[in-house]
């Protein structure tokens, strides 16, 4: 077969992937193109417990390994296959052991496109959508989010509607564990819509709307979101979004929440290293009374954790890692580019309680993250990354040492 480009946006064997090669006309079947891919991640990381107390440290190599292959025939119909292994060196414990627990399939779905604008996937994929405040790939952990869903895209001009629905709990109560005790799972769905309009880059708009179901708590969910944001051709940025979440469950749950954010940023594009600067705020709404009924802690359901709270990771899963007291982050970035392969950046989270408690309590912490990164090539990247954490009031309660939290990890990103 012959090796090309990819091909131009409206060829929808593109949507396999963002760039990479098309193998086109395989075997002397015209319109018959595959879409190889691979990837090879490995991670070294420095950990320390998250306890902010003295001892426990973990460092750990840990890599990703990618496979997969896109098909596509006459660019209406296709089928994605990737397989994933994630694990930690020396997990096996032996050089002759063999088990690949590690080895899933991390992508397999249909695409049908019966019209340019149009595509519908069905089966187990990433989705991220907006800036993955909600709905994101969680592409920074090794192992990744893949749902298993029925989607539905179209995209013309300014305009682009991502709708799907994604079961991520199932009731298998007739299942046994392989000790024979029963298996149980609730059922959990999730249906999700999304309208993006980009007349130009100085301004995007989003309305995002998810609604979950289900679960143990019989949960009944919606969360509204609009976003804004843009960028001028003189180097400033913006954004804004804010979230509202109304629900009920059983024995007269409620669910009362919200979220607002804001950022502005520049870019000094004259000068030779592009110079940036950041100032960023989010208020995640937490709950002042966990005892009255009425959940007011905001949850930040499938989002991309890592890309927003501070890179080691304190506040993942909202609003367990807050106590439900909520969070207030604000902060600043700052980074240039001294060489073109290379760029550098400091960024500063002050995390703050959203609510207040009886204990008086207010203030989870400062973190500093510093990064380098190399990409010499498109396929290749490195990466080095260390952040402290300094423990406020509500972490230092009840510990014994309140050290400061170190991290440290390093990336080898090799992929096509």
């Amino acid at each position: 077969p012959s090796v090309a480009p990819a091909p131009a946006p409206v060829d929808q064997a593109k949507a396999f992937k963002r760039g990479g090669m098309v193998l086109q006309d395989v075997g002397g079947i015209e319109g018959l193109n595959l879409i190889p891919t691979g990837q090879y991640l490995l991670r070294f990381r420095h950990f320390e417990g998250h306890d902010f107390v003295a001892g426990g440290n973990a460092n750990t190599f840990r890599h990703r390994a990618r496979l997969g292959l896109g098909v596509v025939y006459d660019h209406k119909v296709g089928v994605m296959v990737q397989l994933q292994d994630v694990r930690i060196w020396g997990e096996e414990r032996s050089t002759l052991e063999f088990a690949a627990d590690g080895i899933d399939v991390h992508q397999a779905y249909v695409r049908m496109m019966p019209v340019a604008d149009l595509e519908l996937r069905l089966g187990r994929q990433e989705i991220g959508l907006e800036n993955h405040r909600l709905i994101g790939t969680v592409g920074w952990l090794e192992q990744a989010r893949t749902f298993d869903a029925l989607r539905f895209m179209f995209k013309h001009d300014m305009l682009k509607i991502d709708a799907f629905y994604a079961k991520v709990g199932e009731d298998n109560s007739a299942t046994s564990n392989p000790d024979g005790t029963p298996f149980y799972t609730e059922d959990v769905d999730v249906l999700v819509g999304n309208v993006h309009l980009h007349p130009m880059d100085e301004l995007d708009l989003g309305l995002l709307v998810v609604g979950d179901f289900g679960g143990p708590n019989n949960l009944g969910r919606v969360t509204l979101g609009l976003l804004a944001g843009g960028k001028t051709a003189y180097g400033l940025s913006y954004g804004a979004e804010g979230y509202y979440q109304h629900g009920d469950a059983d024995r007269d749950a409620k669910f009362r929440a919200y979220m607002v954010g804001g950022r502005l940023g520049f870019t000094f594009k004259k000068v030779d290293t592009k110079p940036f600067i950041k100032a960023f705020g989010d208020v995640l709404s937490g709950d002042d009374d966990i005892s009255d009924g009425t959940a007011r802690s905001f949850s930040t359901l499938f989002h991309t954790g890592h890309k927003f709270y501070g890179e080691m990771d304190y506040f993942l899963n909202l609003p367990l890692h807050t106590q439900q007291r909520g969070l207030v982050d604000v902060g600043a970035s700052a980074g240039l580019s001294p060489a073109k392969p290379v760029k550098l950046s400091l960024t500063w989270h002050h995390f703050r309680a959203a609510a207040s408690r009886d204990d008086g309590l207010e203030v989870f912490g400062n973190e500093l993250d510093t990064k380098v990164t190399y990409q010499p090539w498109a396929p290749l990247k490195l990466d080095l990354f260390y952040g402290l954490f300094g423990p406020g009031d509500i972490f230092q309660a009840g510990v014994v040492d309140n050290k400061i939290e170190h991290f440290i990890y390093t990336t080898a990103d090799v992929g096509f």
